[in-house]
Parts: C-alpha cells; structure tokens; sequence
C-alpha cells in the first residue's frame, strides 16, 4: 500500500525481529490512518525538502514485537506514530 510518492505500508511494518519471532506485525486501522499521517505530515516533506532517500529501519511495531525487540511500554512506534 503506497502511503505517499515515496513511502509505502510494508517498509513500516517490515521487521527482521518479526520474521525471525513469527510475530504478525500487521498494523490496526487506526495505526496505518497514524503511519499515513506521519508520512502526509513529516516524512514526505523532509524528504521532498532534501531530496534524499530515508530507510526506515524502525517503523510500526505491534505490542508483541515492541516488547520482543525492548521497545519502552509507551513507544510512539506501537501506535504508527513514530519511525
């Protein structure tokens, strides 16, 4: 699913940690309106801005995966708000 011109759902949601764990890292509804804004809001104009490429190397994280990877209990990332 392509959020913006440059960002889609699956490099948010890709993780190594859930591949490895078999964790279902599949975001809410809710989650994917809040990772879409993020990209809207913050990502596709920074990017745009400086005409680079960004990885996400951290993007949404369900609440098995945040506590399998260390995550603090109130990261922003299980709520698609954070990368």
């Amino acid at each position: 699913m392509r959020l913006t011109e440059h960002f889609t759902l699956s490099e948010f949601v890709n993780s190594d940690t859930a591949k490895r764990k078999r964790i279902d890292n599949t975001p809410s509804a809710n989650a994917i309106r809040s990772i879409k804004a993020l990209c809207e809001d913050v990502l596709e104009p920074a990017r745009v801005e400086y005409g680079k490429a960004m990885i996400i190397s951290s993007g949404y994280r369900c609440e098995e995966l945040n506590k399998a990877v260390g995550g603090a209990k109130t990261s922003q990332h299980m709520t698609g708000c954070a990368a």
